[in-house]
């Protein structure tokens, strides 16, 4: 037999239970323990509500004569059978019946109650001395009674639900339902991990963490340190109040797709708390995430497989309520860089209705380096044009080729650009001999491996001994690299003049009526113990390329540098922990937001 739950609500019976008499029969005695143990219940973060057979009348002005109906969450009292009520309450809190207790004097009722609401604990008022000290009853400090207001909240809301007399829509439609993700996930730590371990009816995954509160935070800081991570804590409000913190996800890519070129992303945590259930939270939240693949276990009560229109509600990217809600800051965001655009895409994904990324992707045994080369030589008409035909005869997807990166630009269109790593790598950097265009490409797990310098049979060994490709695609891996061989030959490194050139004509290419952010990388990269040195060359590539942009006014040089609060948070060269992007993703939306009201038509930003 099962370990009974913690209690997070007790229904209380009032005759004979919570008080001593009978009302209807004018005699009843309020008692201090009862009256003491509910507030104090309520300080632990467990409700208290009624089911009591009375005039409601008669109830309400004894209880408020008592400084205690407040405390109370939809208090039932009519003369109605009492398992139909207590199964409507357990419903109307949206908690599990294992997580209840009713409390009566009188047997039958008890019995009832049982009967109707399977699960349910149930104890006589006999047990009431017992339940401060029981460890059913510890609860979790909630001495603000933030938990009491917001059930507070949630009745004020059912209840004008109920009097509207209009449809479910409807209701939702009016009540301005607004979400704000939180990323700061680390400032939150606990209410992630309460979420994760207590929430069941929206609980999509039901990956617990372990009980032990230290443990559980430490695994879910590993967790959240995966630097392709992309988690968040959901907050809920309306025009009857803020929900507080209803829901966490945390998501990671497990790969990309071969046609797209574009990330595939899994679930690892989804879950809600049944606070907000009926607005259909989860699954906005669901498609705001692009639906990424779950596995869902056991029951759940909002099928995220069936598409919802959720036009009720809107994303805000501040609390402040008012001209920072929604996500048309921007009409646009184009992205072109290393493989922090990918992660930079979801935390800037509320600033714009449209966004378009061009990064780092893996492709049938490939991993093809985008950063800058192909973008610059492109804008400063210097090389040829991939095409589609190129595109084939290598096995990649032409569409995240096409560069045209400010054609038919919006007004106002923010363009973000990190090209640090040019000033560096060397290494697989082919240029096609009659086209003259340049890519960057690699085996996948084999960066030093340089298709034309290397012997070709080091090249079609290292293609056999690939783990997780099946023999077509190792023949098409083997064609890739024959074909490269043919007609590519390796690229010369740039020197500094040609970079240089390469950068003004992009800046000079940037529309008047809109903004350049250029990412710079931190001019340090980890030595693999825990340590730091410095990286000179990335250093020089900074200085430069602030220099160059400072004539552009429509041009903002931004640092990753200035997001960092640690060295540990650099991981390698170019990588971060998952907070800098955050960092990031918010500096640039501090710099947009200032844009947006200047007063410089030069900047002024259409929103």
């Amino acid at each position: 037999m099962s370990e009974p739950e913690k209690i997070r609500l007790v229904i209380w019976d009032l005759d004979e239970t919570f008080w001593h008499g009978t009302l209807t029969e004018g005699g009843i005695q309020l008692r201090d323990d009862t009256i003491a143990l509910v507030k104090d219940l309520a300080k632990r973060g467990i409700m208290s509500s009624i089911c009591s057979k009375n005039n409601l009348d008669d109830v309400r002005s004894v209880l408020q004569r008592a400084e205690i109906w407040q405390f109370f969450i939809f208090p039932s009292v009519n003369w109605e059978p009492k398992g139909t009520r207590v199964a409507s309450l357990v419903e109307a809190a949206q908690l599990r019946p294992q997580t209840v207790m009713f409390i009566d004097d009188n047997p039958m009722n008890l019995a009832e109650v049982s009967a109707a609401v399977p699960g349910i604990q149930v104890a006589k008022e006999t047990f009431i001395p017992e339940m401060a000290g029981h460890p059913l009853f510890m609860g979790k400090d909630d001495s603000n009674l933030s938990r009491l207001a917001q059930y507070k909240l949630l009745e004020t809301r059912q209840r004008d639900e109920v009097a509207s007399g209009s449809n479910n829509i409807d209701f939702l439609k009016k009540s301005d339902i607004k979400v704000h993700i939180e990323h700061d996930i680390e400032g939150n730590l606990d209410r992630a991990i309460e979420l994760i371990n207590r929430t069941n009816q929206l609980n999509y995954t039901k990956v617990r963490l372990p009980d032990d509160p230290s443990e559980a935070r430490s695994k879910l800081k590993k967790q959240l340190s995966f630097r392709g991570a992309r988690a968040g804590l959901v907050r809920v409000i309306d025009r009857y109040g803020d929900y507080g913190l209803i829901g966490f996800y945390l998501m990671r890519d497990i790969g990309f797709d071969p046609e797209s070129g574009k990330p595939i992303y899994k679930l690892d945590h989804y879950c809600f708390s049944c606070r907000t259930l009926g607005m259909f939270v989860e699954a906005w939240v669901y498609d705001h995430l692009g639906r990424p693949h779950i596995d869902t276990v056991g029951d759940v009560l909002t099928d995220l497989s069936e598409p919802r229109d959720v036009a009720w509600i809107r994303q805000i990217m501040t609390l402040d309520h008012g001209s920072g809600s929604g996500n048309d800051l921007l009409p646009e965001i184009r992205m072109w860089g290393g493989c922090d655009m990918r992660i930079l895409e979801h935390y800037l994904t509320p600033m714009t209705r449209k966004i378009t990324v061009r990064g780092n992707f893996p492709s049938n045994g490939l991993f093809v380096r985008m950063n800058s080369i192909h973008l610059l030589d492109a804008e400063g008409c210097k090389g040829g044009r991939f095409d589609d035909v190129e595109a084939d005869n290598l096995a990649l997807p032409f569409d995240q080729f096409r560069v045209g990166f400010f054609d038919n630009a919006e007004p106002g269109c923010l363009f973000i650009f990190n090209g640090t790593l040019d000033s560096a790598l060397r290494d697989y950097r082919y240029v096609h001999r009659e086209k003259r265009f340049e890519i960057r490409l690699e085996l996948d797990g084999h960066p030093q491996l340089n298709f034309i310098e290397a012997e070709e049979n080091v090249i079609l060994s290292t293609i056999e001994s690939i783990n997780g490709l099946n023999r077509q695609e190792k023949d098409r891996l083997r064609d890739v690299a024959l074909h490269v061989r043919k007609h590519y030959e390796s690229a010369t490194f740039r020197d500094v003049s040609a970079t240089n050139n390469a950068m003004i004509s992009l800046f000079e290419a940037v529309p008047k009526n809109s903004m350049l952010l250029v990412l710079i990388h931190v001019d340090k990269i980890s030595a693999g113990d825990g340590s730091v040195r410095d990286a000179p060359w990335i250093s020089a590539y900074n200085q430069r390329t602030r220099t160059l942009a400072e004539p552009y006014s429509n041009v903002l040089v931004v640092s990753y540098g200035e997001q960092l609060t640690d060295p540990s948070e650099i991981h390698g060269g170019d990588h971060y922990d998952r907070m800098v992007y955050f960092r990031m993703a918010s500096t640039i939306r501090a710099a947009m937001q200032r844009t947006h009201s200047s007063c410089d038509p030069v900047l002024q930003m259409v929103g």
